[in-house]
């Protein structure tokens, strides 16, 4: 939410304010705003008058949405793709509440078999199924990540070994 008292204090202090701001709508829509403020004063140190230019900037906020989520996810599956692996990774790391780390990596047999004999279109469809698969078995603090191809990683966070092994005869 945008604190506009702070916004009018910082515009009768500075004579001016600038940044992004949430404007609300008749309808009740509120939208992400580029916001620039002066004030415009009518006696010495008082503005009592504003001048404001805005432009809705929720198109780039959009944008900015799918970069991001092109930037760390597969466009197939969903699934994180190397470069989250390695940032959730590097975090847990150095994260010191960490106690064990356990990477399971899966590579799904005969899958260029299927692509072959049935088609991209079927072999798309069975790594979404397998990345669904994956990620209902996994606990809600684990990540199902795809490398690429058939390849998926799956990073467990504060697993004991005994739970990882049942967790990986279970996965297979």
């Amino acid at each position: 939410t945008t604190d506009y008292r702070a916004i009018i204090r910082t515009v009768i202090q500075k004579g001016r304010w600038e940044g992004e701001a949430w404007l609300a709508y008749q309808s009740g829509e509120s939208r992400p705003h580029w916001l620039h403020i002066t004030g415009a004063p009518q006696t010495p140190g008082h503005a009592r008058n504003f001048i404001a230019i805005f432009r809705d900037i929720s198109q780039q906020k959009l944008q900015e949405q799918k970069i991001a989520q092109l930037a760390y996810y597969d466009s197939l599956t969903g699934c994180g793709n190397r470069q989250l692996l390695q940032e959730r990774f590097d975090h847990l790391m150095a994260d010191g509440e960490t106690e064990s780390i356990a990477i399971l990596l899966l590579d799904l047999d005969f899958f260029k078999l299927v692509n072959d004999l049935h088609g991209h279109n079927v072999g798309d469809a069975l790594l979404v199924a397998a990345s669904k698969r994956l990620g209902n078995s996994v606990r809600h603090k684990d990540q199902v990540y795809r490398l690429g191809g058939d390849e998926f990683v799956i990073l467990l966070n504060n697993i004991s070994l005994q739970s990882m092994i049942h967790k990986a005869n279970e996965l297979l």
